[in-house]
C-alpha cells in the first residue's frame, strides 16, 4: 500500500534555525531521491512542534528553508519505520 500521510507544517525559526538536520535520500542506505529529516534538536522548533519525526520527507519549501525568513511553511510526508531506520 503506497498511501502516505501528508501535512503542512509552519515553524518559526529559533536562535539556531529550525532545529532539524536534513539529508538527501540518495546519500543514505535508502538510496532514493528526496530530502529527509535526519536529526531533530531537542527543544528546537521542529521537535517542539511534535509532528515531525526522523525519516519524514520534506516535499516542498526546501528552497525557502535555504533562503531564510522567520516563519517557514512546508509540506511533509510521514515515513514508515523502515524508511526512518535507513536515514
Amino acid at each position: 500500500d503506497d498511501l502516505c500521510v501528508v501535512f503542512v507544517v509552519e515553524l518559526d525559526k529559533g536562535p539556531f534555525g529550525l532545529g532539524m538536520g536534513l539529508i538527501d535520500g540518495l546519500h543514505t542506505p535508502l538510496n532514493a531521491p528526496g530530502i529527509y529529516i535526519r536529526t531533530l534538536i531537542p527543544d528546537g522548533p521542529a521537535a517542539s512542534d511534535g509532528r515531525l519525526k526522523i525519516g519524514d520527507r520534506i516535499w516542498r519549501a526546501v528552497d525557502l528553508i535555504r533562503l531564510g525568513g522567520g516563519r517557514l511553511r512546508f509540506l511533509v510526508a510521514k515515513s514508515d519505520l523502515d524508511v526512518s531506520e535507513k536515514i
